[in-house]
């Protein structure tokens, strides 16, 4: 399991998304699904492996959980959804439409970092630093040593950072320039 969001891109395959809480995750995958991309999973995302031994996402429920800030952004109504928790306007929205229920082998997984600067960049992320990425994402890793799975999950994260195409997103820390990131993204998803 990764901390991740995951739509579906070209060749049916996947993309996900990670990075530390409040990064962009979620409104990354939601603002991509607004332009046509089939999610497969918000937040938490499972993965399983072929028999060829790659990294396959296995989509989990149609929903995206969204701040009010950017259900507003997205042109989404808040007034009926319901709040994932009480006290925060943090909003559930459902993917009924464009939601892929099939499992995809996974692609590329883009790595959500801020920095001082006031670019947006996109640049791979090579060797030891793709397995600390995978590493550093993993969902609830604490638990790995009381399920005696600490073994399999360094194997399983080797694969997956030998095999994925890692990138870090890096954007300014003072400002969240959703649209013009979305399309830096998506020349990159082009590729």
């Amino acid at each position: 399991m990764l901390h991740a969001s995951a739509i579906e891109i070209h060749k049916k395959k996947a993309a996900l998304f990670v990075g530390p809480s409040g990064n962009g995750k979620s409104t990354i995958a939601a603002a991509l699904h607004k332009n046509g991309y089939r999610m497969l999973a918000d937040d938490i995302c499972a993965l399983t492996f072929d028999k060829e031994n790659r990294p396959v996402v296995i989509p989990s429920f149609p929903q995206i959980k969204i701040w009010a800030d950017t259900a507003n952004k997205l042109q989404y109504e808040t007034k009926n959804l319901r709040k994932v928790r009480p006290q925060l306007e943090k909003y559930a929205l459902p993917i009924h439409q464009n939601f892929c229920t099939s499992p995809l082998q996974l692609s590329s997984i883009y790595h959500l970092t801020t920095h001082n600067r006031g670019e947006i960049k996109i640049t791979p992320i090579e060797n030891a630093q793709k397995f600390r990425v995978v590493l550093g994402n993993t969902y609830r890793a604490r638990f790995m040593d009381g399920l005696a799975m600490r073994n399999s999950h360094f194997k399983q994260a080797s694969v997956t950072a030998n095999t994925a195409r890692i990138l870090a997103v890096t954007r300014p820390s003072g400002a969240f320039l959703l649209d013009e990131l979305i399309t830096c993204i998506e020349e990159d998803l082009a590729q």
